[in-house]
């Protein structure tokens, strides 16, 4: 999807990836209302430097695959000035990548965590995954729980909260009992929770947005 609005030689592109269809598309549609508004009462009030902003907004169809190409061609073929959005880890890996490549200023939504040395034109608005990782197993301390099955996503995201949960493990000292993997598209999801019950497990922790965590 593309809404890139009339075009004006004098505006200022900022290109916005957002998932506006997948499983993290509850982020992307109120994203992208808000930065609609964003850009009105920016230019309702004369732009910045008497230039309008513009928008031009592409869906990534919450794959990590797709927002990478869809900064390729924000940076290459629509000239944008910079970059803003995406909604989880995987997507935000991938158009860093892209962003730094090109050294176009990117702002990332997700927990992210930027490599400072490689990653100079990459800055994140949300809280790194480190950070709410270990909120989450302090409360388990507080709780007197010791015991903790991992039931992760397939792919990126569950690669990321697999290796952040086990470090915060060793921190706080909690024990990771056991792990199951599950796809994005596995509705049934019995015969891992019944392999993690048998774990004799205290509480599962699973690092998962959108749709499959319902």
């Amino acid at each position: 999807m593309r809404n890139s609005g009339s075009l004006d030689r004098y505006s200022y592109r900022v290109g916005a990836i957002l998932s506006l269809t997948g499983h993290l598309a509850w982020l992307g549609v109120w994203k992208k209302k808000a930065l609609e508004l964003k850009v009105k009462l920016i230019n309702d009030k004369g732009g910045i430097n008497g230039k309008k902003v513009q928008a031009i907004i592409f869906n990534d169809g919450s794959n990590w695959r797709m927002a990478g190409k869809i900064a390729e061609r924000l940076v290459v073929r629509e000239g944008v000035l910079a970059i803003i959005g995406t909604a989880s880890c995987p997507l935000s890996l991938e158009v860093s990548r892209v962003a730094n490549k090109y050294k176009v200023p990117t702002f990332v939504n997700s927990g992210y965590l930027i490599d400072h040395n490689t990653e100079c034109y990459t800055f994140n608005t949300a809280h790194r995954t480190d950070f709410t990782l270990l909120k989450a197993f302090k409360f388990f301390t507080q709780h007197g729980i010791k015991r903790v099955a991992l039931l992760m996503p397939v792919g990126i995201l569950g690669e990321v909260g697999s290796s952040v949960a086990k470090l915060v493990a060793l921190k706080t000292g909690i024990t990771i009992v056991c792990e199951e993997r599950f796809g994005f598209s596995q509705k049934e999801i019995a015969s891992c929770v019944a392999r993690i019950v048998n774990s004799r497990c205290q509480v599962i922790f699973s690092f998962v947005t959108g749709l499959p965590a319902l």
